[in-house]
């Protein structure tokens, strides 16, 4: 954020102030987002880059060789131990105010800066002062500091609160409530976060290693959370799969929160695992066998486990557990559909159709990529067409909800035509 107000000529000369010759804090190449609450009339304004921030959840690495794979997960694990309840030196900084030019490039800001051994003093006029500093910060920092505009400051090194440490941060430290909504002032959020603090020991910081004063932070976690490298995970899951098949990473990608890893076996490519895991607190680890219909991935079976500190064989058993017989149950079930009949009858799009809404089906229907009611056709047959004519690129939770959809209906064709 560089700017925001409720008054609207103080909005129209804050544009003004971006599109002078100056040093801008806003580059020639950048986007600058107006966000305007209206009622009657502007009620209030926000001015903001917008070409610097990472969304949450961004993928930041892919590639389809195991080896890319494992190089690019080694480079994600990081973590930090602090105690400020035995008197450690702490501090929650919180967004004060951004100067309207750059110095030697980098955006100038201030931030109230509070400290865990007390929030704030009382002046002689009896009202809170706060300690305020100065931060000078590249565009890529600065948008990590303004992601909820909080962050703390350990051994001289910054840590933003991201979106993506909100929910432990909030469960951590009993404070949910700092987060309900991002204010253009968080200053009582980081009251609630000092006080929280204060009196907490071993508070683990998982972050991912960005700048030499800047390290977003991913998670926090208590002193007994044992963190679990994600290479280490991936690893053992590798020696596994191994054990039964030849394969081939099909691809894979890793974002912040987070790594996934798709593999497709030989000399049958067309079965295959696909592997996420987080080392963040919390996080699941799952195992979903698949097949490919057309081209299009049918679940056949998902495991998910939380980590607890210890990555066990037991663990590593319940991850793997069915997902063999899953393989050897599709391909019996896909033998005996073909050549046997099945009417279609829509009800069998329902539990698809909860997912990929009614325009979507809609359009499948209007462009003929789906059979006529009461059509028969053979089972197997069918079920592709079926697979094919309602696949559409959906965010990544329907897209999986999809995947699920798919075997459910293979489930359905196959129990209507034995």
């Amino acid at each position: 954020m560089l700017n925001h107000g409720t008054d609207v000529p103080e909005l129209l000369a804050q544009l003004d102030r971006l599109t002078t010759t100056t040093k801008s804090v806003i580059k020639d190449t950048d986007k600058v987002v107006l966000e305007c609450n209206v009622g009657d009339g502007i009620q209030s304004w926000t001015v903001r880059n917008g070409s610097c921030s990472l969304p949450d959840g961004a993928v930041v690495k892919k590639g389809t060789s195991f080896n890319g794979f494992q190089e690019a997960i080694e480079t994600l694990d990081k973590g930090m131990y602090m105690s400020p309840g035995d008197g450690e030196p702490c501090y929650v900084l919180c967004h004060a105010s951004t100067k309207p030019v750059r110095v030697s490039r980098n955006i100038i800001s201030n931030w109230y800066c509070l400290s865990t051994d007390g929030a704030f003093y009382v002046g002689k006029d009896l009202q809170p002062r706060f300690d305020i500093i100065e931060l000078s910060l590249n565009d890529w920092e600065f948008s990590q500091m303004m992601q909820t505009k909080l962050a703390i400051m350990y051994e001289d090194i910054v840590y933003p609160i991201t979106m993506s440490a909100i929910s432990s941060v909030g469960s951590l430290m009993d404070c949910n409530s700092a987060f309900k909504r991002i204010d253009d002032c968080q200053l009582g959020s980081a009251i609630l976060l000092t006080e929280k603090l204060a009196y907490m020991n071993k508070v683990q910081l998982v972050y991912r290693e960005s700048s030499s004063k800047i390290r977003p932070l991913m998670a926090v976690a208590g002193g007994t959370y044992v963190h679990i490298p994600l290479n280490e995970f991936f690893r053992k899951i590798h020696d596994k799969i191994s054990e039964r098949h030849l394969f081939k990473a099909e691809r894979w990608s890793i974002t912040d929160s987070g790594a996934k890893l798709e593999m497709r076996f030989i000399p049958d490519n067309n079965l295959g695992i696909q592997v996420k895991a987080s080392d963040l607190p919390g996080c699941a680890m799952s195992i979903t066998a698949f097949a490919l219909v057309g081209g299009h991935k049918v679940a056949l079976h998902t495991n998910s486990v939380v980590h607890r500190g210890r990555l066990v064989k037991a663990s590593l058993d319940t991850l793997y557990g069915g997902i063999e017989e899953s393989f050897e149950t599709f391909k019996e079930t896909r033998d005996k559909m073909v050549s046997k009949e099945c009417v279609f009858t829509s009800d069998l799009l329902s539990n698809i159709l909860k997912i990929i809404g009614k325009k979507r089906m809609n359009t499948a229907k209007e462009d003929g990529h789906l059979p006529e009611g009461g059509a028969k056709m053979d089972a197997w047959e069918l079920f592709e067409a079926l697979v094919n004519g309602t696949h559409f690129q959906v965010p990544e939770k329907q897209a999986f909800d999809l995947m699920r959809a798919y075997k459910s209906l293979q489930d359905e064709i196959a129990g209507r035509c034995f």
